[in-house]
């Protein structure tokens, strides 16, 4: 098979095309940083040619002053599209909104979850030695799943008349979260969630346990038979034995922190709003007259309180978020359905929640929220000058493969396999790519002015190159 090697010093970085366009939005670091180039009216700093520099990941030539030139260049060709983007109104876009309300979602619920319930959760060496004991006794366990307190509750009642417990775990584990028939075999002490491991390890054999809430779930569980389990010694499974307990202890923490904001906000699901939310979901797609939107804005499906006063989730809100969000609930089971809600209010807290410690004003989570609306800025107007731009012809791949093939021995360019041809084309289209925005930014620049602080430029101390494996240096 014939191989093509990309071996000029430019391809040693990712070929100037969207992919890299876009992970330029890095806005300035700090005020104070020196200019290094002035684009219109917005300025390249210091501190934003060392913080790309940071990410590049062994792009770019590493000799210096070339180095800081490549990254300048390709900071003006960001700032230049965003100046066209905003002008043109791109930046007005309404599905700039939605991504800027994604992308804040996001990153509030992050800093705040770290905030509540850091991932590094302190672990004592007592703590470690507790738990490993636990994992000494294995308990051979049925288990029945129930969605609500009330679905629990009557499994319970059946289990209490007398019906076998086989019986009555077929009818209620339709979920697929443990087996049909509720054998779930022998299973460790310390590998369930709590509070649930803590009252099987605690129950007598043969007794009825719960209903137990464990996350959004409940469950009935009995005890069959215990024996002692086979365990390695615990110095050669410390790591594994810490890790497991780390993440244990903060996903508790993390369960907690939710249900505290549910009770702070009041959290209260609306009767039936599950069944209306199934029923307006099923509804046909092309029914959406603006008669039903506003019928659908005047459906409340649940209610919490801010400190502005009661909110509500509308039905509206509802079908926004499963247009634009790949979590759905399952709408075979009102239990999943009513949860879905009651997550959609909990995404809302979070950022309520986050802004009244004012997270958003943090620099860096500001910086990321408008690096995310940037970058589908950089796509759209990438797609639309560059991407609609290219046309690969098969000459252009003929004349590629002969640029690149120059042995009297090889074989016709007619003969090569396909796959071959697709690597071609890769080449082709990184060429055209590359050329395309360059004469584009060209013709910016004849309508921004820029201006290179060359002084300031050569001050500017790149972080060390990180090594790329398999990557050539220098």
């Amino acid at each position: 098979m014939t191989t093509m090697v990309d071996s000029t010093p430019a391809r040693r970085r990712i070929a100037l095309g969207f992919a890299a366009i876009a992970a330029l939005t890095l806005a300035s670091c700090a005020t104070q940083s020196r200019p290094v180039a002035q684009v219109g009216p917005r300025t390249i700093t210091a501190a934003d040619l060392v913080a790309f520099a940071s990410t590049a990941h062994g792009q770019y030539a590493w000799q210096p002053d070339s180095a800081k030139r490549m990254l300048l260049d390709d900071l003006i060709r960001r700032d230049l599209m965003l100046l066209e983007a905003e002008q043109r109104g791109v930046t007005q876009d309404t599905q700039l909104v939605l991504v800027r309300h994604a992308a804040e979602q996001e990153l509030l619920l992050g800093a705040l979850t770290e905030q509540l319930a850091p991932q590094n959760v302190p672990v004592s060496e007592a703590e470690i030695a507790t738990f490993y004991d636990w994992h000494r006794t294995e308990h051979h366990l049925q288990v029945i799943h129930a969605a609500t307190p009330l679905m629990a509750g009557q499994a319970l009642a059946r289990l209490r008349s007398g019906e076998p417990f086989r019986t009555v775990a077929t009818a209620f584990n339709s979920s697929g979260v443990v087996p049909p028939d509720g054998d779930l075999g022998w299973i460790p002490g310390g590998a369930m969630p709590e509070p649930l491991d803590t009252r099987i390890r605690e129950a007598r054999v043969g007794e009825l346990v719960g209903p137990v809430p464990a996350g959004d779930n409940w469950f009935i569980v009995r005890v069959l038979e215990r024996r002692a389990g086979k365990l390695p010694p615990l110095a050669s499974v410390q790591a594994e034995v810490l890790a497991q307990l780390k993440q244990r202890k903060h996903r508790a923490v993390v369960q907690h922190a939710i249900q505290t904001l549910k009770d702070e906000y009041r959290v209260r699901l609306e009767p039936g709003g599950g069944q209306e939310l199934f029923m307006r979901a099923n509804r046909p797609a092309g029914d959406s007259t603006a008669a039903i939107q506003a019928e659908d804005s005047g459906v409340v499906l649940a209610r919490y309180d801010t400190p502005a006063g009661e909110a509500r989730l509308t039905m509206a809100d509802a079908l926004g978020d499963l247009q634009s969000q790949s979590d759905r609930p399952n709408f075979s089971s009102l239990p999943s359905i009513q949860r879905w809600i009651e997550s959609r209010v909990v995404q809302r807290l979070v950022v309520i929640e986050a802004h009244r410690r004012h997270l958003n004003e943090v620099p860096d989570i500001e910086r990321a929220i408008q690096d995310r609306v940037d970058s589908r800025v950089l796509q759209s107007i990438f797609e639309a000058q560059v991407t609609s731009r290219l046309h690969v012809t098969e000459d252009d791949l003929r004349a590629e493969y002969l640029r690149r093939v120059q042995s009297p021995t090889a074989p016709p360019y007619e003969s090569v396999p396909p796959e071959v041809k697709e690597q071609l084309r890769t080449f082709v289209v990184e060429g055209q790519r590359d050329a395309i925005l360059r004469v584009y930014t060209d013709q910016l620049k004849r309508k921004y002015p820029v201006t290179v602080h060359e002084s300031e430029l050569k001050r500017v101390q790149l972080p060390p190159p990180e090594i790329v494996p398999g990557m050539p240096q220098g």
